[in-house]
């Protein structure tokens, strides 16, 4: 499925967060988690995703990827990072799985809101280096 249109929104900070974890792999949790926002956006929908940044403290960021996409269903949600599942026709269903482990390799957490036909938002919560 491809959608027509897609905005993305990054909300920049002047302030730099720099943390402890592999490059490659924080690289491949935010564009596993962008795809995810895109691809959740229904046919026909304007899709708006929009990726931000705050201060947890003083020693965390948390990192927001908002989609107005369809929403995870509830009895889905407890299933989200569970190796091997998927809600999609194509895929491995690794792609949350592997978000959560990378997380949990930079010594952070990651969680969602979601409301079924408005969009979900995934919090990614990285201790700041210093």
């Amino acid at each position: 499925m491809s959608n027509p249109e897609c905005h993305i929104y990054f909300e920049r900070n002047e302030k730099p967060y720099m943390v402890d974890a592999d490059k490659t792999q924080i690289n491949r949790l935010f564009t596993n988690l962008l795809q995810n926002a895109i691809q959740a956006i229904p046919e026909g929908r304007e899709g708006h995703v929009a990726i931000s940044m705050q201060d947890e403290g003083e020693h965390e960021v948390v990192v927001k990827v908002t989609d107005n996409g369809s929403g995870i269903p509830l009895e889905v949600q407890p299933k989200i990072f569970v190796p091997n599942f998927t809600t999609k026709s194509s895929g491995t269903g690794l792609g949350l799985a592997m978000c959560k482990n990378i997380v949990e390799q930079a010594s952070g957490e990651i969680w969602f809101t979601t409301s079924p036909g408005i969009g979900t938002t995934f919090y990614v919560k990285l201790p700041v280096v210093g």
